[in-house]
């Protein structure tokens, strides 16, 4: 009897084979995404889009750059107070009286109009996501949670202006579908407060309520970036917003990439069709509860309209239409100081939307996680 041993080798070559054409499979897909994803951000660049968002990026921060580094006027935000703090004095109140609200924020004499604009409007909409930032240590201390990109550290050299150029990194990556990483960083401060020879709050306060915690969440903002004098020479809404919420930031441009050099408020066309587009996209930012910040233009670039602060930000609370006419309500963070004169004087004041585009040089949505 003969034993036939069969030969294993044919096998082994079908096996091989086969596995060599997964493989080849696997990196025929792998290759078809990647020229996708490559193909989709050369159409973006034939469309524009990328082209047109950095113009955008370009025309909205030249100002504030040139400001931060002193090349240009300040306009009339309030100076930070170089050299002298005061007296630490510990906050009076409590953390929350009635919870957290938009007229709590009083800003003070630091130039973060850009931070507490967008803080307002997050109290405005969603006060729980405030409550959930700050936590209260029950030792005089309070920990609050913000959100960063991965290599903050470098963001961070260049200060919260600088920090514009965070956005236009996120934005620019999402064109070609990458998510940048983020992280979040929880800071610790207490409740003492720079005071004046009065006693009185240097920089934020809440007014007659009492309430710590827009002092709280300025002073971690101003450790988070360093000190208060790195918060207090002006800013991006932008970066303050993801840093509150981690959520998406959108920035429109309103007037000329080129104000500023040459172009004067005033001399921005508004037609009808831009001024219906400027109010329903603002109609359904305020409806869906998102943060919105106006910025205006620099006192460089023009008178803006009586009563509207040059090198300032503004919260947008929301919109109306009276008899056919389109209006913005803004929200001043000083809590006083408004164009008109409605009896109140608290900040707050609308404008028809043509003179709102005419005043301000851009605005910022940011979406609330």
């Amino acid at each position: 009897m003969s034993l036939k041993l069969e030969n294993p080798f044919p096998k082994l070559v079908h096996a091989a084979e086969d596995k060599a054409k997964d493989v080849a499979n696997g990196v025929k897909h792998a290759v078809g995404q990647a020229e996708n994803k490559v193909q989709g951000a050369i159409q973006a660049v034939k469309n524009n889009e990328t082209v047109q968002e950095v113009k955008n990026f370009v025309g909205a921060t030249a100002d504030s750059f040139e400001r931060a580094v002193g090349l240009k006027e300040k306009g009339n935000e309030p100076a930070i107070l170089s050299g002298q703090q005061g007296t630490w004095t510990p906050s009076k109140g409590a953390l929350y009286v009635e919870g957290p609200t938009t007229g709590d924020v009083q800003q003070g004499a630091a130039g973060d109009c850009y931070f507490l604009s967008s803080v307002a409007s997050l109290a405005q909409n969603h006060p729980d996501a405030i409550k959930n930032a700050i936590k209260d240590n029950g030792n005089g201390t309070y920990t609050v949670t913000f959100h960063v990109p991965e290599g903050f550290g470098a963001l961070k050299a260049l200060g919260p202006t600088g920090g514009l150029l965070e956005g236009t990194v996120l934005g620019a990556a999402k064109k070609i579908g990458l998510n940048l990483p983020e992280k979040t960083v929880q800071v610790t401060v207490d409740d003492k407060q720079p005071t004046d020879a009065n006693g009185n709050p240097l920089y934020v306060h809440s007014g007659d309520a009492n309430e710590k915690w827009v002092g709280v969440m300025e002073k971690a903002y101003a450790q988070l970036w360093g000190s208060y004098g790195a918060i207090g020479n002006g800013g991006d809404p932008g970066t303050a917003m993801r840093a509150l919420t981690g959520g998406d930031v959108q920035h429109h441009v309103l007037g000329s990439p080129l104000a500023g050099v040459g172009v004067k408020v005033g001399e921005v066309n508004v037609t009808p069709e831009k001024a219906n587009a400027v109010f329903q996209d603002l109609k359904a930012a305020t409806e869906s509860q998102k943060m919105v910040v106006a910025s205006t233009y620099n006192v460089s670039t023009g008178k803006t309209l009586d009563g509207v602060v040059s090198g300032h930000c503004y919260s947008v609370l929301g919109t109306s239409e009276e008899n056919g006419q389109k209006y913005v309500t803004l929200r001043n963070p000083w809590g006083h100081h408004e164009p008109g004169s409605d009896g109140n004087d608290d900040g707050i004041f609308k404008l028809p939307v043509e003179q709102f585009i005419q005043s301000y040089a851009s605005y910022d949505v940011g979406s609330v996680k």
